[in-house]
């Protein structure tokens, strides 16, 4: 049995005379005390240190409560060290409580208890680095420090940090360590909790947890529950590294009232097995400038989780790069995991970025939940960028309309991070999103920037407005028959892998693809200024429905048609509404013979006002026909506002006659000199005619 012995200052006298009045310890003017003898109890009974210092190497220190520095310019400390080191304290320890400020100093205060060694102090409350009195520019510095393994500080009500509940001005910083294996246990944590009326106090907060120490608290942990009006530089910090745990029925960070831009909250949770496990509720980021960055294999775990939440009514929400909660989670196996529910953005805007093997889930995902006022001015966006991986069963886009924007950003050009849901839905109010404007809100979104070609396979429900930028091919797969956002194709296609894929409104910019596959689409209105194509490969009959207008603007139709008579089968765009605009016609002939229409193959069927015009490119030919496109009207039977394809049977040309080879040339005979001309002779006049001679009488005949 440990022999129980009194403990009396080298102010002998005056402490027997404060024993017999108060019956407490006073250590003072610098003194240093040490115990060393494990067999010993120690008892000091109430214990005051106001400059000094104790020092309990061996045995066992009792004290019925302790208060270490209650002035400011004062210095304490209580250093257990080793594993035959034992601190009962049965009330509230305090360190560095500062209740009076009638001694004014410009002497920083400074205290602080060390646990080493596998040491035990156990006490029924810790208060530390309180403030209910202090003058402007007083300043303390209060440190605990529990260091390895064994070494423990065990309380068994509230232990507090950094609490303030006056209008004066604290100064200073508040450190709590916990290191190799090192154990604090408590029924609740309370650190940074300031009532402060002063933008000019400036009071840091620091727990630091790593190397496997662990923190573990019954109830709940509050860290950097309120800053009040406190100074925006002044942060606090909370450090979990190479193995550090809290473990907690509820954590929360940050979460209080805003005022103003207040002071920044960090959150560091690094590397492997350093995690926060909490059996219920795990909310962070109210204060706006918050930050949790979880890297590295560590790991949040919860039963529920909120990631910004809190009250920025105050806030100026015009303001351009105004701050707000944000979250990182980077590096392989570094986990952020609800049970239930995980909500992004509740009363606060918020933003959360999952990259290089970071990973989300979640039973249900809500981006933008709680009514943010101004309502019009809440966002929440997710970025989930090349190796991150979010996973769920159903995400919820600004369900209750109480956001400006709820988007998912998936992929910033490079390549994708993964999305795995069952569904993702959207809210039923009024879409205000306009593509070409940015002053309106995307509402709902889902914006795709990423360069490999994928399937994208969620269900889409009710409003949510979809982007896609980037070269690649994404394929929606998943049925969207209650889609009823809008979609934008900035670059690359959009593919449908499913009937009704598409949601209402669907607008193609330049050179970019609407791309059916192959699948029939009901969609409620078509801005064409890049390519449709309706049928894949060898295949015909996919229809386009557009239950209002069609608008182009140079854009292209691609279709699939069997060339024949006026029955053949062929892809089609039905316009229930007006057609506006110019569209360049590209058909395809599939397996089609050609034949002698009469009315025309309809391609483009226009119910309201056809003001577009649709022109061929090219020759369509089909064996001996030529088909042309023309609009209805001229031939009877067919309807002006539709747009048809004609055949006219060609003669085929008669087979040409080969040609005779030529004949070789002959050698031409060189020229003869030609002769000298000789001179004419002078002509001789003509003679006079004879006259002509009388004719002879003619002689008788003889007679025989």
């Amino acid at each position: 049995m440990k022999n129980k012995k009194r403990y009396y200052t080298a102010n002998y006298l005056l402490l027997l005379l404060m024993a017999s009045t108060s019956n407490a310890t006073t250590i003072t003017y610098g003194e240093i005390k040490e115990f060393d003898d494990k067999d010993n109890v120690f008892d000091l009974n109430d214990l005051y240190i106001r400059n000094g210092k104790i020092i309990l190497k061996s045995g066992t220190l009792e004290t019925n409560s302790t208060v270490i520095t209650d002035f400011f310019g004062e210095s304490g400390n209580v250093t257990v060290s080793g594993s035959d080191s034992i601190w009962n304290n049965k009330n509230t320890l305090n360190l560095g409580v500062i209740n009076l400020h009638t001694r004014y100093t410009k002497t920083p205060s400074k205290s602080g208890i060390d646990i080493l060694n596998g040491a035990q102090v156990y006490t029924d409350k810790f208060s530390m680095g309180n403030y209910r009195g202090a003058n402007m520019d007083e300043e303390g510095q209060y440190t605990l420090n529990v260091d390895g393994k064994g070494s423990i500080l065990k309380v068994n009500q509230d232990l507090t940090a950094s609490s303030f509940d006056s209008n004066r001005f604290p100064i200073g910083i508040v450190t709590i360590n916990i290191d190799n294996d090192g154990v604090i246990e408590a029924e609740n944590v309370v650190m940074h909790d300031m009532d402060i009326n002063y933008d000019e106090a400036s009071l840091k907060t620091v727990l630091n947890i790593k190397n496997n120490g662990l923190l573990n608290v019954k109830e709940d942990v509050y860290f950097a529950k309120n800053f009040g009006n406190a100074d925006p530089d002044t942060p606090s910090e909370l450090n979990i590294l190479s193995g550090g745990k809290i473990k907690a029925k509820n954590f929360h960070a940050g979460v209080h009232k805003v005022w103003s831009d207040n002071s920044p909250v960090s959150l560091l949770i690094s590397g492997q097995n350093s995690s926060i496990d909490v059996a219920e509720n795990f909310t962070t980021g109210g204060n706006l400038r918050s930050l949790l960055t979880v890297e590295d294999g560590a790991e949040i775990n919860a039963k529920n989780i909120i990631l910004g939440t809190g009250d920025s009514a105050t806030v100026d929400p015009y303001a351009i790069n105004s701050p707000h909660p944000t979250v990182i989670v980077t590096g392989e196996q570094s986990k952020i995991t609800a049970q239930n529910h995980l909500i992004l953005g509740n009363n606060v805007n918020h933003e959360i970025t999952i990259a290089d093997g970071g990973m989300v889930s979640a039973k249900e995902i809500t981006l933008g939940k709680t009514k943010l006022l101004p309502s019009i001015l809440g966002k929440s966006t997710l970025n989930l960028l090349a190796g991150g991986n979010v996973t769920t069963h159903k995400i919820n886009l600004n369900k209750d309309s109480n956001y400006f924007n709820a988007v998912i950003y998936h992929g910033d050009g490079g390549l994708a991070g993964e999305l795995n849901t069952e569904s993702i839905e959207g809210f039923t109010g009024k879409n205000n999103y306009q593509f070409d404007s940015d002053k309106l809100p995307i509402q709902a979104g889902l914006v795709f920037n990423y360069q490999n070609d994928n399937d994208f396979s969620p269900n889409l429900i009710n409003t949510i407005n979809v982007v896609k930028n980037n070269t690649n091919t994404i394929t929606f797969a998943g049925d969207n028959n209650l889609h009823s956002g809008i979609v934008v194709i900035n670059n690359g296609a959009l593919k449908a892998g499913n009937q009704n894929a598409f949601g209402s409104r669907v607008d193609i910019k330049n050179f970019s693809q609407f791309d059916l596959n192959g699948f029939g689409q009901t969609i409620s209105s078509l801005d064409n200024r890049g390519v449709v194509k309706l049928s894949r490969d060898n295949q015909t009959q996919t229809h386009l429905n557009i239950f209002n207008g069609y608008k182009a603007d140079n854009g292209s139709l691609y279709f699939n048609t069997e060339l024949g008579g006026d029955d053949s089968k062929t892809d089609k765009l039905i316009i229930n509404g007006d057609s506006t605009g110019n569209t360049t016609v590209y058909v395809n002939n599939i397996h089609g013979k050609g034949a002698q229409t009469e009315t025309g193959i309809e391609l483009i069927t226009v119910a309201g006002r056809s003001l577009g015009e649709f022109k061929q490119s090219g020759r369509i030919v089909a064996g001996a026909y030529d088909y042309t496109l023309l609009r209805g009207g001229y031939v009877p039977g067919t309807n002006y506002k539709n747009w048809y394809l004609t055949s006219l049977y060609v003669e085929p040309p008669v087979d040409p006659v080969d040609p005779v080879d030529p004949v070789d040339p002959v050698d031409p005979v060189d020229p003869v000199d030609p002769v000298d001309p000789v001179d004419p002779v002078d002509p001789v006049d003509p003679v006079d005619p004879v006259d002509p001679v009388d004719p002879v009488d003619p002689v008788d005949p003889v007679d025989p």
